[in-house]
């Protein structure tokens, strides 16, 4: 179904229309070809229509989650550094975090280790036999 047939299709919630405006409008401003659906009929469309709006809930919501826990942060580290209840002093702090940001590296690459290691499919022997030829 292409984006002309949709916007014909009858009993569209608001959502649904805007989705569709949009489509429009990005297809318009990026000179493109707007995108056609996977969808037959009115029913599928609809339901194709509620598929696309949830995953852009979603992804909007988890950026939202972000940019709340970075201003967190930011706030938590001002809190600690600066005004008269301060914890410690920048210099400090900043230590402190290279420290935490090397432990979260190594952690990290322990991880992808494992990974790595469960991925081989080697049990504890063989991976053993292997590292003592190397």
């Amino acid at each position: 179904m292409t984006l002309e047939q949709a916007k014909d299709v009858r009993g569209l919630t608001e959502a649904q229309k805007k989705l569709l405006q949009d489509i429009a409008t990005a297809a318009k401003r990026f000179s493109r070809q707007p995108k056609d659906f996977a969808a037959t009929n009115a029913t599928e469309l609809k339901k194709e229509l509620d598929e696309v709006i949830a995953r852009k809930r979603t992804k909007q919501t988890k950026q939202r989650e972000k940019k709340d826990a970075k201003k967190q942060c930011v706030e938590l580290l001002k809190e600690m550094a600066e005004g008269q209840n301060a914890l410690t002093d920048y210099t400090h702090l900043l230590a402190r975090l290279k420290t935490i940001r090397a432990e979260i590296e190594k952690e990290n690459k322990q991880i992808k280790l494992q990974k790595l290691i469960a991925d081989s499919g080697l049990n504890k022997d063989e991976l053993i036999e292997y590292f003592s030829k190397l």
